[in-house]
């Protein structure tokens, strides 16, 4: 009788997980995944919202990271500071959007006006497809170079292993191979 019951949970717990995974592959659009639906459904957070550095505060739970040049996010502490890139800060955002959408599972929000140096960009997890939200901001760190601040953090959970600042590094890491050389 025991046996038949852990069977039958067991069976029923690989359905829900097959369930899950189709789903997290039929909506992938920001705002028609998995986590969407039943973030609606329990009222929970679907996306943290556009970022100003200059008054962003670090959350409590270590589930982000913050990449940000000198003086620029005054009320957070970054794990880095940003490097200064030898590009126009124009091309420097189309670099940012060409290195984020050759990522698998990225995409990039639609941003409302006067938001041509920053981008809002989404990241799903591979397996469930958890979303996790990613603000760029680019700006001017001379006539002719630029900088970036980066402010990636999870959705869902408390922790995440560091899956952010590691993409953060990953990033800046693909930005520095694709640059002019000085």
């Amino acid at each position: 009788m025991l046996r038949r019951l852990i069977e039958t949970l067991v069976v029923l717990l690989v359905i829900v997980t097959v369930a899950l995974l189709g789903a997290a592959r039929i909506w992938h659009e920001p705002g028609q995944g998995v986590y969407w639906r039943i973030a609606e459904l329990l009222h929970l957070p679907q996306d943290w919202g556009p970022v100003d550095f200059v008054q962003l505060q670090r959350r409590a739970s270590p589930s982000d990271a913050l990449i940000c040049p000198e003086r620029l996010c005054q009320k957070a502490k970054p794990e880095l500071v940003s490097p200064i890139y030898p590009v126009s800060a124009d091309d420097l955002r189309n670099k940012v959007t060409l290195v984020v959408l050759s990522e698998p599972n990225s995409v990039e929000l639609t941003c409302a006006t006067g938001c041509n140096r920053s981008g809002r960009f989404v990241e799903y997890s591979t397996l469930f497809q958890f979303p996790d939200t990613i603000d760029v901001q680019v700006s001017e760190a001379g006539a002719t170079s630029s900088t970036l601040a980066i402010y990636s953090r999870s959705v869902v959970g408390y922790g995440d292993q560091g899956v952010n600042l590691e993409r953060a590094k990953r990033w800046l890491a693909a930005l520095q191979r694709i640059m002019p050389r000085t």
